[in-house]
């Protein structure tokens, strides 16, 4: 099989680069206003949710991967195509893929959001998502091996100040509004989980990132330890805000997580605020994610339209441009935002990002699986 347009096979992913990207396509969703919405329909559903959250983005994940097993060198469009045929490939992965799309623009307007009334408030927030994208953009369109050799520099420094923050903000947990006082609130948690679920969809660049592995034996049980690893991260992060704030007043700030990291403080550090000097280490591991999704919806719309290496670049220049428009200026005020992902985005994310690929891959493994057993073998 060739290789994926966009991408030249004379630089693959190795072990590390490939789980840092896996990992840097999860935890940039919501991450600073994770997770105000889990807690958000029920205060003491926030465990539940996260459990539910959890359980729908494996099924996702499942989905991509149970493809890529059947066909590892193959890009979410070629995947697509050899499992339901090429009349309605191109509808699935154009459906995901703006999907996709559209959590990248909500990703982006939650950082320019925090930064604009947090720290640059006289600054546009237009200039504000610019600067993001571009960043992702210049960082991306080299190809995700130029990507790749930097992240690990700045990703692996992120998420150890992110465990040195968790055990760092111990000094200000109440343990004792770690547990809910009732019994698990099933219908709660349900609520919450359709209004959180976008921190959990991050796996749609997984298809794409897996044909690039090398090696291909264990690029599937890598891609669990690092979802493993996210759903560490969620929980830590969850413990950290319901412990500090109670998970009554969780869900009445709009960025719990980031006021959570500001009370972290560290006498004699060169930054008085510990935790302001890891939400500038954040910033750039979601400027890492816009630019990994960014690639990744370029090569699905790129091997749908059968375009070149060149076209691509310029597709997701585009892609990018979108973005920040879509970004800035759709969502006026932050309760649009908000109206947006739980009416629109969570309900399309849970059709397009989970339900039909793993109807895919169910049709995969029934249809390739059994050309595999039919194919006569050599004596």
């Amino acid at each position: 099989m060739h290789a994926p347009a966009g991408w030249p096979r004379r630089e693959p992913l190795n072990r590390a680069q490939y789980v840092l990207l896996v990992l840097a396509s999860f935890v940039g969703l919501g991450i600073f206003t994770y997770p105000g919405d889990l807690v958000l329909a029920d205060p003491l559903s926030g465990w539940t949710a996260l459990a539910m959250v959890l359980g729908l983005s494996a099924v996702g994940l499942w989905a991509a991967l149970a493809v890529s097993r059947r066909l590892p060198r193959a890009t979410m469009p070629t995947a697509t195509a050899a499992a339901v045929g090429p009349w309605l490939a191109p509808a699935l992965v154009v459906a995901g893929t703006l999907t996709d799309f559209l959590l990248s623009a909500f990703v982006l307007r939650q950082l320019t959001e925090l930064v604009a009334t947090s720290f640059l408030i006289r600054t546009p927030r237009l200039l504000i998502a610019t600067t993001a994208m571009a960043a992702a953009w210049y960082a991306s369109v080299p190809g995700l091996p130029v990507l790749a050799r930097a992240l690990p520099g700045v990703f692996a420094v992120v998420m150890a100040m992110a465990l040195v923050s968790e055990g760092l903000a111990l000094q200000n947990l109440h343990f004792a509004w770690l547990v809910a006082p009732h019994a698990l609130h099933l219908a709660g948690g349900a609520a919450g989980a359709m209004t959180a679920l976008y921190i959990g969809l991050g796996f749609h660049p997984v298809t794409n990132l897996h044909a690039h592995a090398s090696p291909l034996r264990g690029a599937s049980r890598d891609t669990w330890i690092a979802f493993g690893l996210v759903g560490l991260l969620l929980a830590a992060s969850l413990g950290v805000v319901l412990g500090t704030f109670s998970p009554w007043a969780a869900r009445e700030l709009t960025a719990p997580l980031a006021f959570a990291l500001r009370l972290i403080e560290v006498p004699g550090f060169y930054v008085s605020r510990f935790g302001l000097f890891e939400l500038a280490g954040w910033t750039a591991v979601v400027v890492t994610y816009l630019g990994v999704h960014a690639w990744s919806q370029a090569v699905c719309l790129g091997d749908t339209l059968n375009l070149g290496r060149p076209a691509q670049a310029w597709l997701m220049t585009g892609l990018s441009v979108l973005t920040v428009g879509v970004g800035v200026y759709a969502f006026p005020t932050p309760l649009a935002l908000h109206d947006f992902v739980v009416r629109l985005l969570n309900p399309l994310a849970l059709v397009t990002l989970i339900g039909a690929p793993a109807v895919v891959a169910v049709v995969a493994r029934l249809r390739l699986g059994t050309a595999a057993r039919l194919r006569p073998r050599p004596t």
